[in-house]
């Protein structure tokens, strides 16, 4: 038969076990809870960098386009030199943007094209009716002109740094 101190001895064994059984499992919980809040604030470091990211990318075709209207304005007629500029600006531009700023560009473009072949007419350059020519030229420097923040109003609501 057991004595007595044998089985106060077997109580306090099992006791002690379930304390340190306890005292386990407490443990495990703050190491997850501290694993969650590690991997929370990971994560919202890597959405912040992606943000950052797509700011900087989407920044840059707006100061393409920027610098090829600037030329335009600068000499009064679209600079070929910067065309490339643009074109690189339109093809990042479907990737980074909704198809409205795309748009945008595609039409910056063509209105540029028809800028510089009215140029060409009104330099003499090509032949065609100056007048026209002149006249259509002045035409689409104001569209851009008039509406300088038209550039920063179409592409602001996508920029903004948040």
């Amino acid at each position: 038969m057991a004595t007595s101190i044998d089985i106060i001895g077997q109580a306090l064994t099992q006791l002690t076990a379930d304390r340190l059984a306890v005292i386990v499992a407490g443990l495990a919980l703050l190491v997850s809870i501290f694993s969650y809040r590690a991997a929370r604030k990971a994560s919202k470091a890597a959405l912040e960098a992606h943000r950052v990211a797509i700011f900087d990318q989407r920044f840059s075709v707006y100061a393409d386009a920027e610098k090829f209207l600037g030329a335009w304005f600068r000499y009064g007629k679209p600079d070929w030199d910067e065309m490339p500029t643009l074109l690189s600006a339109i093809n990042r531009s479907q990737f980074l943007f909704p198809k409205t700023i795309s748009k945008y560009l595609e039409t910056l473009k063509k209105d540029a094209i028809e800028a510089s072949r009215a140029a060409s007419v009104a330099s003499g350059e090509t032949e065609g009716h100056r007048e026209q020519a002149v006249e259509k030229q002045y035409e689409l420097m104001k569209k851009y002109a008039e509406k300088a923040d038209g550039l920063r109003k179409a592409f602001q609501p996508y920029i903004k740094a948040e």
